[in-house]
């Protein structure tokens, strides 16, 4: 068991500096284009509104509920849509390359489903388990412009995106049994719907590399991003597990 603590923590000691030389890398392509093409003509600034949905692939993990929650095990989970909207604002060295930096809000959801957790004298059977989040988003991203036609054209976006975790929520019904001669037996008041928060479970910040395509026809622009998780955001996990999402989102520029 020792052993393979200790090779746990010095897989995770090895994924930690990936994720540091990756971070170092993408900071290091943004600060030189901004550098190397900041003399360029044909240079413009614009806003962007946006509103939109995403979609996150959550580790199979479940929360538990309240801050003290000793309900930690691993568990399969599926998604929901959720909202996102917020703002950014973009600049253009020329006609082919540019740097954005945004901030959006976001309200994301999971299902746990149904599943039991037992232990040797209590059983606590879980119905309906769902937990929503509410985080803030700072995207910094690089764009490449692949194609252009009269009156629109075809972005690529890359970069980094930070995340912070406002709050956690679940709600779900609870069963609780307890043994008796061996048997499960259903406790006088043992069905309840719970519901609190599980904020202290998830780490506080996340980090993403976002990647997607942007459609922009005139004012208005079409974003399809994948965000790839750096970091854990549960925290009770033995192994690594990043989160991953898909975010569409619709835009109307504003020149400045």
């Amino acid at each position: 068991m020792l052993q393979q603590n200790i090779l746990s923590l010095h897989r995770t000691k090895q994924i930690d500096m990936e994720i540091k030389r990756l971070i170092a890398f993408l900071v290091f392509i943004i600060i030189n284009s901004v550098f190397t093409l900041a003399q360029e003509k044909e240079s413009r600034t614009l806003i962007y509104p946006r509103i939109g949905c995403n979609i996150s692939f959550y580790d199979n993990t479940y929360a538990g509920f309240g801050e003290n929650s000793m309900m930690k095990p691993e568990h399969k989970t599926s998604c929901n849509v959720g909202f996102e909207a917020g703002l950014d604002a973009e600049h253009y060295f020329n006609r082919y390359l540019g740097i954005s930096i945004g901030a959006y809000y976001s309200y994301k959801r999971k299902n746990e489903g149904d599943f039991t957790e037992e232990y040797d004298k209590v059983k606590y059977v879980i119905n309906n388990s769902k937990t929503t989040f509410h985080t803030v988003s700072f995207p910094i991203l690089s764009m490449i412009n692949i194609k252009s036609w009269s009156n629109s054209s075809l972005v690529f976006k890359g970069g980094l995106l930070i995340e912070a975790l406002l709050s956690a929520k679940n709600k779900n019904t609870q069963y609780d049994y307890y043994k008796d001669d061996g048997q499960w037996e259903l406790k006088d008041d043992g069905v309840q719907q719970v519901e609190g928060s599980t904020t202290s479970a998830y780490h506080k910040m996340s980090l993403y590399i976002p990647i997607g395509l942007c459609y922009r026809l005139g004012h208005l622009s079409f974003d399809m991003r994948y965000n790839i998780g750096l970091t854990q955001q549960y925290k009770y996990l033995s192994e690594s597990k990043h989160l991953k999402g898909l975010t569409a989102l619709v835009g109307y520029s504003i020149t400045i």
